[in-house]
């Protein structure tokens, strides 16, 4: 694993290197107060140039996070933060997708959120990537795609994807988080894509961070266009637990178990401040 794990440090490392240069001047083709006015056909060859460095950085970046994830060198840097910023970070990434497959996105974060102790980087990493796949996977037109949060007890917040795409279906759920995987679908082969950002957000280092996707925003599922519902749960709590769960599969009774002892915890708590004003014992 060590070996692996040096190896695609040192192989990400070099490859970056020439790709910065390649991004950097196709970003500066972009720019004719610079270089001069291109042509339609020299424009189309600098934004097929700078495109596929984007898809390769997109990649490159994977395969370093997967190498970290397997060897774990993942580091966490919890700090205090609220829902709202972290959304409006995923809002800019995922923006350029919105626009290209001309969706109608909907961010629903209500007033009175719990606040956050944990690695906002990392919790915005695993919802771009499940919103990214809400965005491929979901054919434009009439697509129905929302990001909503709500607290639950235990000072717990819900954050569900949702969407009226493809789905999945029971095959392909069961391999869901394999490395390289993508279902046998036209729209997902039509898309450039891996089969890292899933696996990625499954294996990010937080306590039952796991993942499962049924139908979603139109109902029935199953990989005949009933679309996903994907459920991140985040702790308020200094420890900073994420956990991914999808509706209707057998995995979620690790979330309920889980989500019933940040409650027990949060309830423990609560009575061991009091304690020492009253004779009641902590259990």
């Amino acid at each position: 694993v060590q070996d692996a794990a040096t190896f695609s440090s040192v192989m990400v490392h070099e490859i970056r290197k020439p790709m910065t240069s390649i991004r950097g001047y196709s970003d500066m083709l972009a720019k004719p107060d610079l270089i001069g006015p291109l042509n339609d056909m020299q424009k189309q060859f600098a934004d097929t140039i700078r495109n596929n460095v984007m898809s390769m950085e997109s990649l490159v970046t994977d395969i370093s996070d997967i190498s970290k994830l397997n060897s774990g060198r993942i580091k966490l840097d919890s700090k205090m933060t609220t829902f709202g910023q972290i959304v409006m970070d995923v809002q800019k990434q995922v923006e350029p997708l919105i626009a290209k497959f001309e969706h109608q996105v909907t961010w629903d974060v209500p007033q009175g959120l719990p606040i956050l102790t944990l690695d906002a980087r990392q919790l915005a990493k695993v919802m771009v990537k499940l919103t990214q796949n809400a965005l491929q996977y979901t054919p434009p037109g009439s697509s129905q795609i929302a990001i909503s949060a709500e607290r639950l007890d235990g000072n717990v917040l819900h954050i569900t994807i949702t969407d009226n795409g493809i789905g999945l279906k029971p095959e392909e759920l069961a391999r869901l988080g394999e490395l390289f995987f993508r279902a046998d679908n036209e729209l997902v082969t039509s898309q450039k894509g891996y089969g890292l950002g899933v696996p990625i957000a499954m294996q990010l280092p937080f306590a039952q961070s796991f993942l499962v996707q049924e139908g979603g925003g139109g109902g029935g599922g199953g990989g005949s266009g009933g679309g996903s519902a994907v459920w991140v749960f985040a702790s308020a709590a200094s420890c900073a637990s994420i956990s991914p769960c999808v509706r209707g599969a057998a995995n979620c009774s690790r979330v309920v178990s889980w989500c019933s002892r940040v409650r027990r915890r949060s309830a423990r708590e609560r009575c061991r401040a009091t304690s020492a004003r009253t004779t009641r014992t902590c259990s």
